[in-house]
């Protein structure tokens, strides 16, 4: 009898496949990682030291996104949640987080580990031929506001130090993009730094972390020289630093923090430096949380009397472009002494305060009567905070049981990701009962951030709405047609069809059409507004589930 200890063949096995992995991999790549579905590196091998300073070893239980470029850190999130549920990952191009920004191919493929769990085992190589010259480019608001609060949630246990610089520039004999701005800006700034423009003539700059950071009127100076080196005849006339982290923030909760940083980023947005002034936010993250609690009663009332108005925006089929239905958005009525300058805020402000259900609640309620007014069919948003609370789902059952003239399945539930769901047990029960009353479910931004895959797989749901990050880029961007296309093939296959937002001309539709996508949403069809003349809908029950044809 054999004295080896149970399970040591199938671990040498592993092995010998992980040798196998290597060998192949190194035929054509640099780079090899294999990492947690979770994203965290378990190994490393490969040209780390030459092509970004860093032995593999230190790499070990980092996130495997530290090693492409911020604004690429998106995409990678959404390659490797792709890889997670599919089991391959098509080539695809990211560029590395060193100096050059180098272009490399990223494949990959999973293998079980000793325990039996999946990993993930990532490939990198340069393309053939010469490598091109890749210019430094600003990234989009929507990408850097997500970095931001990536890093802000790691600096509550790294003890990081992230700060965001949000300027102002003006010029008015500048003909200059803000996108050329914004580029302009990058070029004198320290590699790694993100930069973005968040509204027109409104940047916002997000170090590396770990960076050392310059005070701001250095940071104002240098900026200001590399405007007028390219040219461009402007100037930063206002700027304000926000702390992600240190005293300020620590007594918030990482919710808290998150929701402010939010509501930073939309504030300077709407109204610039005196937007952050008007709503405290000059103070720090914290004040701003301690000055809107004393809201919080106000927002109650403002919700309970529904102080707010809906605009209602077409979802078309592609195909026909015939009206399927509409999406209900919140228009809030301006109150004195709520810091709350548009629908985004407002909803932030709730969910920091732990208002969610009552404005859910609320919107649910305005949707429900105009629906049975109209006979259109409308969807309404339900934040993940509420959807993952017994008593809202309670509350939800007890509306949709009361008589209505427009039958359940002329609503729709979106659930939204401005809050991550972290009860996916509760949330799935609240998604089941939508579907048992005879309401369709639709997981809002699919593939803004990883945890959207990971609810297409906890939770059954008819639609997924792709995110117009991916949308808006795909008329240019293979990647991006390659990420929509896998996205609807992974929601077919679970039984939801995709729609499209921020389709906003043909070309776009045309592409969207092509790669499966169902549904859109956007300018091109329509702008919020009133709803049609009653009787629009044509939605009807087939079989034992509800879904709209």
């Amino acid at each position: 009898m054999s004295s080896r200890p149970e399970g040591t063949d199938r671990y040498q096995r592993l092995l010998e496949d992980r040798e196998r992995f290597v060998a192949f991999a190194f035929s054509s790549a640099e780079l090899l990682i294999e990492a947690t579905p979770g994203g965290r590196v378990v190994f490393a091998a490969g040209a780390f030291r030459s092509r970004l300073g860093l032995d593999p070893v230190a790499l070990f239980g980092r996130p495997a996104a530290a090693v492409v470029t911020p604004e690429d850190g998106s995409a990678f999130a959404t390659c490797l949640a792709l890889l997670a549920e599919r089991g391959r990952l098509a080539p695809t191009t990211v560029r590395l987080a060193n100096a050059e920004r180098t272009t490399v191919v990223l494949s990959g493929l999973t293998r079980p580990s000793a325990d039996g769990a999946a990993l993930l085992c990532l490939s990198m190589g340069t393309p053939p031929g010469p490598q091109p010259k890749m210019a430094r480019t600003a990234c989009t608001a929507d990408t850097l506001g997500r970095e931001a609060e990536a890093r802000l949630r790691a600096a509550r246990s790294d003890g990081g130090s992230p700060v965001l610089d949000l300027l102002e520039v003006e010029g008015t004999a500048s003909t200059a993009t803000d996108m050329e701005i914004a580029s302009a800006l990058l070029q004198r700034a320290s590699v790694g730094t993100m930069v973005s423009a968040l509204a027109p003539h409104r940047y916002g700059l997000l170090r590396a972390s770990g960076a050392t950071e310059p005070r701001l009127a250095e940071v104002i100076a240098e900026l200001q020289a590399g405007l007028r080196s390219n040219g461009i005849d402007a100037k930063v006339a206002a700027a304000e630093r926000l702390a992600l982290s240190g005293p300020d923030t620590a007594d918030l909760t990482t919710t808290q923090a998150v929701r402010s940083l939010r509501y930073a980023l939309s504030s300077f947005a709407r109204g610039g430096v005196k937007a952050l002034t008007a709503a405290g936010l000059d103070k720090g993250l914290g004040s701003f949380v301690a000055t809107t609690e004393a809201c919080a009663g106000a927002l109650r009332r403002i919700f309970a009397d529904r102080r707010f108005t809906l605009a209602f925006q077409p979802i078309v089929q592609l195909q026909d472009r015939t009206v399927h239905h509409y999406e209900a958005l919140l228009r809030p009525f301006r109150v004195p002494g709520i810091p709350a300058g548009d629908p985004n805020e407002l909803v932030v402000m709730a969910e920091m305060l732990g208002l969610a259900e009552d404005l859910d609640g609320a919107v649910f309620e305005a949707v429900r009567e105009a629906a049975s007014r109209s006979g259109a069919a409308v969807a309404f948003n339900i934040s993940g905070l509420s959807a993952q609370s017994p008593t809202f789902r309670k509350r939800l059952m007890a509306a949709l049981a009361r008589p209505m003239a427009a039958s359940p399945s002329s609503l729709l539930a979106e659930v939204t990701e401005t809050a991550e769901i972290e009860d996916e047990a509760q949330a799935a029960e609240t998604i089941a009962a939508l579907r048992q009353a005879g309401v369709p479910v639709c997981i809002d931004d699919f593939g803004a951030g990883a945890a959207a895959f990971r609810y297409l797989h906890s939770f059954q749901v008819d639609y997924v709405k792709i995110d117009g990050t991916y949308v808006r880029h795909a008329v240019e961007s293979e990647r991006d047609r390659s990420f929509v296309a896998a996205m609807v093939d992974l929601s077919l296959k679970v039984g939801a069809q995709a729609i499209s937002e921020q389709v906003e001309n043909e070309a776009v539709a045309t592409i969207m059409s092509a790669l499966g996508v169902r549904y859109g949403q956007g300018w091109l069809f329509g702008r919020p507004g009133e709803l049609p003349a009653p009787r629009l809908f044509t939605g009807r029950r087939r079989g034992a589930k509800e879904t709209w044809e």
